[in-house]
């Protein structure tokens, strides 16, 4: 409404006192568009003008709304809430006990190969303990390196978020989109890591095993930050890696290298559903190799293993990146089932009071059943993530405390 008929963003930019410098403003145009906030005569889109209403990154406002789109709301909360503010893992400088804070981060994360689960347990478990006694949640921080002021904040963020998604339409006090519905699936790490694909696009990078190190589309080469729980595992780890794919919060440079930090594994299906923006530009196509300007990844291991230069494929492309080829036919149905969860999520994100068909929620049920085999197939382990509501504090009024498991 600020720019007149025929006038850019950047050059709106340019008539302020002190513009910012325009390699950013056309950075942060590029990221408004690849997310699907903006299209590409810059006007936002449904998204987009959803985003403006909260005051967070807005790749983690889009976690929230596709969070209650997909019933997961509860542990994106706090993910979201988290990213928002500073770390709580206090960064250690003595080697001893640097290595006993790697140790028991990882205790958090389990076998899950992910910085976002240690995130979600550090915060969950420090909230049942203040739920008992408030000195049993700062021994709880002071045994794990945590910093409790800090997740005083981050609660504090989560409360507020989603009062913002109740203002906005998102989650009524009762009935369909009440708070116990938009949390049916957050105990289904499977369905929570889907969300956080989406949200990190396109900070999503693939595994190198041969040469111990990931790389993405402008990257050739990147590590694990130290911070990360995936830097302190050895070669056989990442060797045999569950999957291929990661998707990560952030990349710095240290040393002539490239880092990457708050990471988290993903399968193949979960890249191939979820990556990418709202635009239907993904598409399915048959081809003998060599592939789409001679590149792509195998879906699967059996695909990797199978693999001739001379036997038609099925070319799944989901951006001019990320394309995947497999010899099963049956990959097609991902493209349909990925082009019936966009329209959902454009429907809501249109009227955010709309109730799901029944055809909806099949097709939601159906994405959660694929993730969720696909887990299980490649060896990424299933952990558990909701926790039932915990008494923390008496000034929030009907404020829902985190953690809504199915009953």
């Amino acid at each position: 409404a600020l720019l007149g008929d025929g006038v850019s963003v950047e050059a709106f930019f340019e008539y302020l006192p002190t513009p910012p410098p325009s390699s950013e403003v056309k950075k942060a145009i590029d990221t408004l568009k690849l997310i699907g906030a903006m299209h590409e005569d810059e006007k936002l889109s449904d998204l987009g003008m959803h985003l403006l209403d909260f005051a967070i990154d807005p790749k983690w406002a889009k976690a929230l709304l596709y969070a209650v789109v997909f019933k997961c709301l509860d542990p994106i909360l706090t993910v979201a809430a988290y990213m928002s503010y500073n770390d709580a893992f206090i960064s250690q400088s003595h080697p001893q006990f640097r290595l006993v804070a790697t140790t028991r981060k990882l205790e958090l994360a389990g076998e899950t190969f992910s910085d976002h689960m240690a995130i979600l347990k550090a915060f969950q478990k420090w909230e049942s303990e203040k739920a008992t006694h408030a000195k049993n949640a700062q021994e709880f921080c002071d045994h794990n390196f945590i910093s409790a002021s800090t997740l005083d904040v981050v609660y504090g963020i989560r409360a507020r978020l989603l009062g913002q998604l109740r203002a906005s339409g998102f989650i009524r006090n009762k009935g369909i989109h009440n708070v116990k519905d938009v949390n049916v699936n957050s105990n289904n790490w499977a369905v929570v890591k889907a969300v956080l694909t989406v949200a990190l696009y396109p900070n999503i990078c693939t595994v190198n095993r041969v040469g111990r190190f990931v790389f993405d589309r402008e990257n050739p080469e990147m590590y694990f930050h130290q911070s990360s729980i995936l830097s302190s595992q050895n070669y056989d780890f990442l060797k045999n890696l569950p999957s291929d794919w990661v998707v990560y919060n952030e990349k710095v440079k240290l040393l002539n290298k490239i880092w990457i930090k708050g990471c988290t594994v993903v399968n193949t299906a979960t890249v191939a559903l979820l990556a990418g923006d709202l635009s239907p530009r993904s598409s399915v196509t048959s081809l003998v190799t060599p592939l789409v300007h001679g590149t792509g990844f195998t879906f699967s291991e059996i695909d990797r293993r199978a693999c001739s230069p001379h036997e038609s494929k099925v070319c799944f492309s989901v951006d001019d990146w990320i394309r995947m080829f497999s010899f099963d036919p049956a990959i097609i149905g991902l493209f349909t089932l990925r082009d019936r969860i966009r329209e959902i999520v454009l429907s809501r994100l249109k009227r955010p009071e709309l109730f799901p068909s029944k055809v909806d929620l099949e097709v939601i049920d159906t994405m959660v059943r694929v993730l969720t085999i696909e887990d299980a197939r490649v060896g990424l382990k299933q952990s558990s993530v909701g926790q039932w509501p915990k008494l923390v504090a008496g000034d929030l009024l009907s404020v829902p405390r985190s953690g809504f498991a199915a009953e």
